[in-house]
């Protein structure tokens, strides 16, 4: 089983819209962070890799959005990584953060943290007023 988590990185310049990815933590402890790396009206891509999150010098907000059971676990990188990304204005690891969630839910992967999810999209619905 994995705990997943939407994590907001908020050492931005002001006028900078902050990095969100999804990170993981299973039950041997390994962490894993999936995003969606660069910069609107450009290309983005999918990006994943280990991390030790403490460790990391980040000022950061992280949110529990739900749990992924082992027997769906080899799945969802596959699927993460077909999440669409695009070039679009406007558009950003935000938008990919909330897209990658719905489609793990869709495929009911991911048991959603009723609570923790609506807060991630309270901060999304604010995002799309601010940015």
């Amino acid at each position: 089983m994995a705990e997943m988590y939407v994590v907001m990185y908020l050492n931005c310049d002001a006028d900078d819209t902050p990095h969100w990815c999804l990170y993981t933590v299973d039950d041997g402890g390994d962490e894993l962070i999936f995003e969606a790396l660069g910069s609107t009206g450009q290309a983005f891509r999918f990006h994943t890799r280990s991390v030790c999150m403490d460790r990391s010098q980040s000022r950061k907000e992280k949110i529990h959005v739900g749990r992924i059971e082992a027997d769906v676990w080899p799945e969802v990188p596959s699927l993460l990584a077909g999440v669409p990304v695009s070039k679009q204005a406007g558009w950003n690891c935000q938008n990919w953060v909330m897209q990658a969630i719905e489609a793990l839910k869709n495929e009911s992967y991911l048991e959603v943290h009723d609570s923790g999810l609506a807060n991630v999209r309270g901060k999304y619905q604010k995002k799309k007023g601010a940015y």
